[in-house]
């Protein structure tokens, strides 16, 4: 059967690492906005009825896990790209963007950039940072990293600082960085705003292998700003905001055989948002937070077949006061089973059935706002995936649920190691 490569491409040398290095800043410069602005309208309940929001998001447009096992590994040993993008509406399109360098540009140092863009309707803020900067070997295992993440508004200009410990494949890391997120807002901002709480936090990304073992974990735990604005004519809307985000992934992952093996994950994410305003629409709280779990076996059926089972769990529970009142809770069990064939070393075939158990609560003081639903859905997916060589690969596939006048979607994914 066709696996996966262990290991990505050796380091280029001498003027072609320069070169990598600034040919792939200015991809992602021109190809990646660099800041993206909060709708003003109230927006945070719009897909609270959206049958399909979770199924396509987390299911179907996922990375599999043997992808994502090879990404893991290649993190920190050179560059990596992968892009997956797919219909959630006949509106919009789903963007899971990722590009990370990590390019020896002379001795003891390397380039470090992590360029990531995550838009979708079940995050309330789409996600995006273009973080770059230097590693510097400090002793042994141990290296010293700075980056910064900029923007076009100087007051959302990022920073962190932080240590990296590698093994000598560099496919054991362990990297933790304190993050100081808008340092400049107080200086830089035009609303006359005053930070009353910086956003300062941890970020953090380890792999460690034992044996069969893997453990993979990655998130940023911050606390969040806090503003006031006490110049009225300058902040015309509000005179208080506060907002924090956090999430992080942990996996842990058991290799039964060379090619099968478990893996179980768990996602958290929560939001929260406040504002205090001059009139009602601008006075309002909001809490979000999700939480994503996930059980996987994957394991070869003949020789050149192979199944992914998996099931996801997902709960999410938002609260909202002032302009909005209504308390939502969200469960859902989505099975999923997936077969790949493959034709060729190049060629794959998979076709998969991918299902939702979805239970709603939404509670409003209104009585003909208030509804609860639970019901079932599913969808079929075929898909076909193609290898230019073992360090890139790009696959197409389009799913559809069993009732023709039912909604349908695409999804196309690459990854790329280089």
């Amino acid at each position: 059967m066709w696996g996966d490569n262990q290991y990505g491409p050796n380091c280029c040398t001498g003027v072609e690492k320069v070169t990598v290095i600034s040919r792939y800043i200015l991809v992602v410069f021109f190809c990646i906005p660099v800041s993206a602005a909060a709708a003003d309208d109230w927006k945070y309940d719009d897909n609270y009825r959206a049958v399909l929001l979770y199924l396509h998001e987390l299911v179907d447009y996922e990375y599999s896990a043997t992808w994502n096992d090879r990404w893991e590994r290649g993190l920190l040993k050179g560059n990596s790209l992968r892009l997956s993008f797919g219909s959630i509406t006949t509106a919009d399109l789903f963007n899971n963007i990722r590009l990370r360098i990590n390019q020896e540009v002379g001795k003891g140092f390397r380039f470090h950039g992590d360029f990531n863009r995550y838009a979708s309707h079940h995050m309330d803020l789409e996600q995006e940072a273009n973080w770059m900067g230097f590693e510097k070997h400090v002793l042994g295992r141990i290296h010293f990293l700075v980056l910064f993440n900029p923007a076009i508004s100087k007051e959302e200009i990022d920073a962190r600082a932080g240590v990296l410990m590698v093994d000598a494949e560099r496919s054991r890391y362990l990297s933790l960085t304190l993050r100081f997120d808008d340092f400049l807002y107080t200086e830089k901002n035009d609303r006359g705003g005053e930070s009353i709480q910086e956003p300062i936090g941890l970020q953090w990304l380890t792999r460690y292998a034992l044996g069969r073992w893997v453990l993979f974990s990655e998130g940023t735990c911050l606390r969040g700003f806090k503003r006031r604005f006490p110049d009225r004519e300058r902040s015309p809307e509000f005179f208080y905001h506060q907002q924090q985000t956090n999430n992080f992934t942990i996996k842990l992952r058991y290799r039964t055989t060379d090619q099968a093996f478990f893996e179980t994950s768990v996602y958290h994410y929560r939001f929260d948002d406040r504002q205090s305003g001059y009139a009602p629409d601008y006075r309002y709280s909001y809490k979000n937070e999700i939480v994503h779990g996930t059980l996987k076996y994957i394991f070869p059926l003949t020789a050149k077949s192979r199944i992914r089972l998996a099931l996801h769990h997902v709960f999410q529970k938002a609260r909202a006061h002032g302009f909005q009142d209504y308390a939502y809770e969200r469960t859902e069990f989505l099975p999923a089973v997936v077969g790949e064939y493959f034709l060729s070393p190049r060629f794959t075939a998979e076709f998969g059935y991918l299902g939702t158990v979805y239970d709603w609560d939404y509670d409003h003081p209104s009585d003909r706002e208030d509804y609860r639903a639970s019901s079932y859905a599913d969808k079929l997916k075929l898909g076909f995936l193609y290898r230019f060589n073992e360090n890139s690969r790009i696959q197409f596939s389009l799913s559809h649920e069993p009732s023709p006048s039912k909604f349908g979607g695409g999804n196309v994914q690459y990854l790329m190691f280089f």
